[in-house]
C-alpha cells in the first residue's frame, strides 16, 4: 500500500498552525493545492484541504492572544477556518520601559550580550519557520532544536518542533515537546490541539479527544477543533456523536466544505442514505473539483441506491487518473479520510463492477 504524502498531518487530522511570539501576527499567504481537490495538483500537496502558517513580524515585543481567520484552499475559496493562535513571550523581562529621545542608555557588557543572544535567537527562529514553511522536516528539526539550544524554555519553539517531528512521524519525540509545550501554557487552546493531533497518530483515541474537548472548552466554535473530534469519534465507532461535531464544524464556518462531506459519510453509515446523497451533491455542484465528495458520491449512489450509472458519471468527474488511483486505495480512505466500514464497502463494491464494466469494454460490448 502507498502511504499518502501527508506533509505535517497524522490520520485525518488538521493543521492548527505554527507557534510564533509576537504583538501582532499576519498569515503568510502559503497555499497548497489539495491533490484530492484540484486538477493538476501535486503529490507534495497536503491531503486535506487547509494549512495554516503564520508569522510574526515583531519577534521581541510582548505578546498578545490573537484569532486569526484565514482564508486557505483555492478550491474552497471563501472558506474560512478560525483558529485561535497563541501569542507567548520569550524574552526575560517583558516590560517596555520609555526613554526620553535625548537621555542616552548606557550599555553595559551584560546588555550588549543580552542583545546579541536575543538578535541570534530571532535569527534562528525566523530560519527555522522558513524551513518549516517550506516542508524542510528535517533541516527544520534540526533548526528548531538550535532555538531551543539557545531558549530551553521557549515554549513556541517546543510546539513547533513538536509539529515538525509528528510529520516525520517520530510520535515519541513529538509527543514530549507538545507536552512539555502544554506544561508551559496550559491555558493555550491551539497547544491542546497540537498534542491532540500527536495522540490521534498514535491512535490513542481517549486522550486525543480529551485535548479537542478541552479546545473547545476554550473556543467552543472552533471548527478545526471540532473536526478533528470528530474525526477521532469516527475511529471509536461513536458515529452519532461524530455528526454531532461535523455539524457544528459546519454551522460554525458555514462556506467550509469539508465537514459537509464528513457528514454525508457519516449519514450513510447511520443508514441515512438520501441525506447523504443531497449533502454531497450540494458539495460537488459549489465545488465541482473536490475529488473525494465525487468518490464518496459515486460510493453511496451505487451502494445504497444501486445507480451504477451516475455512480459512474461521478466517479469519471474525478479530473485525472493519478486522482483516481489514489481515491482507490480504500486502506488510505479509512486511516487518512475516516471513511466510515459501510462507505468502504459501497466503494469497494462499485470499484469491482468499474473493473469489470472496463474489461467487457475492452472486450467489444458495452454493459
Amino acid at each position: 500500500m502507498r502511504k499518502l504524502v501527508l506533509d505535517h498531518l497524522p490520520p485525518g487530522g488538521m493543521w492548527t498552525g505554527l507557534v510564533v511570539p509576537g504583538q501582532q501576527w499576519k498569515n503568510t499567504g502559503t497555499r497548497r493545492r489539495c491533490r484530492r481537490c484540484l486538477t493538476g495538483s501535486t503529490r507534495a500537496a497536503l491531503a486535506q484541504p487547509w494549512q495554516r502558517l503564520v508569522q510574526c513580524p515583531v519577534l521581541k515585543q510582548p505578546a498578545r492572544n490573537a484569532l486569526a481567520v484565514t482564508a486557505t484552499h483555492p478550491a474552497l475559496r471563501r472558506a474560512l477556518v478560525s483558529v485561535l493562535l497563541v501569542g507567548l513571550c520569550f524574552t526575560n523581562d517583558s516590560r517596555v520601559y520609555a526613554v526620553p529621545a535625548h537621555e542616552p542608555v548606557e550599555q553595559t557588557d551584560s546588555t550588549e550580550r543580552s542583545q546579541a543572544i536575543e538578535r541570534e535567537l530571532e535569527a534562528k527562529f525566523t530560519q527555522a519557520l522558513r524551513l518549516t514553511e517550506q516542508a524542510s522536516w528535517e533541516e527544520a528539526d534540526k533548526a528548531w532544536s538550535a532555538v531551543l539550544a539557545l531558549d530551553p524554555d521557549n515554549g513556541a519553539a517546543l510546539s513547533n518542533r513538536g509539529l515538525v517531528r509528528l510529520s516525520l512521524h517520530r510520535l515519541d519525540a513529538a509527543l514530549a515537546d507538545l507536552q512539555q509545550a502544554v506544561e508551559r501554557s496550559p491555558a493555550e487552546p491551539v497547544l491542546h490541539e497540537n498534542l491532540g493531533l500527536v495522540y490521534e497518530a498514535r491512535g490513542e483515541w481517549e486522550p486525543a479527544l480529551e485535548e479537542y474537548t478541552k479546545v473547545l472548552q476554550s473556543v467552543p466554535a472552533s471548527a478545526t477543533a471540532l473536526i478533528n473530534r470528530g474525526n477521532v469519534q469516527v475511529s471509536r465507532g461513536a458515529y452519532a456523536e461524530a455528526l454531532a461535531d461535523y455539524q457544528a464544524a459546519a454551522d460554525a464556518e458555514t462556506g467550509l466544505a469539508a465537514p459537509r462531506e464528513k457528514m454525508a459519510l457519516v449519514m450513510a453509515q447511520l443508514g441515512r442514505s438520501d441525506d447523504s446523497i443531497q449533502i454531497l451533491r450540494q458539495v460537488v455542484r459549489k465545488y465541482p473539483t473536490y475529488a473525494e465528495a465525487h468518490a464518496a458520491l459515486a460510493a453511496v449512489l451505487w451502494g445504497a441506491k444501486h445507480d451504477f450509472l451516475s455512480a459512474e458519471d461521478q466517479w469519471a468527474r474525478i479530473s485525472n487518473n493519478e486522482l483516481r488511483e489514489e481515491m482507490s486505495e480504500l486502506e488510505n480512505l479509512r486511516i487518512y479520510s475516516r471513511w466510515p466500514p459501510r462507505m468502504i464497502e459501497y466503494l469497494r463494491e462499485f470499484l469491482n463492477l468499474e473493473t469489470a464494466n472496463q474489461e467487457i469494454e475492452s472486450a467489444g460490448f458495452v454493459l
